[in-house]
């Protein structure tokens, strides 16, 4: 299950969370996608778990703003170069 957050101006890089057979019991992980490189995951913080999620993306999709978990509570998150090259 995946849901959209946000959308870059340009309308080509979508993110959001997701849950997977790999995630559905720990939660959901920060996703993005673009229709040139598909769906992908973002990953998770160090010594963290998969559950965070995407909610914004920069107007050119180069930056990605969310939130994870660590062992110290729930985190914002930047990812940096969001949109493949």
């Amino acid at each position: 299950i995946s849901t959209a957050q946000a959308v870059s101006a340009d309308g080509l890089l979508v993110v959001g969370g997701s849950a997977s057979g790999n995630t559905h019991e720990r939660g959901s992980e920060a996703f993005a996608y673009h229709p040139t490189a598909s769906m992908w995951g973002l990953g998770d913080l160090a010594g963290g778990w998969f559950f965070g999620g995407a909610r914004a993306v920069s107007a050119d999709g180069s930056i990605i703003a969310g939130w994870g978990n660590d062992d110290r509570g729930t985190r914002a998150v930047r990812w940096l170069e969001g949109a493949p090259h």
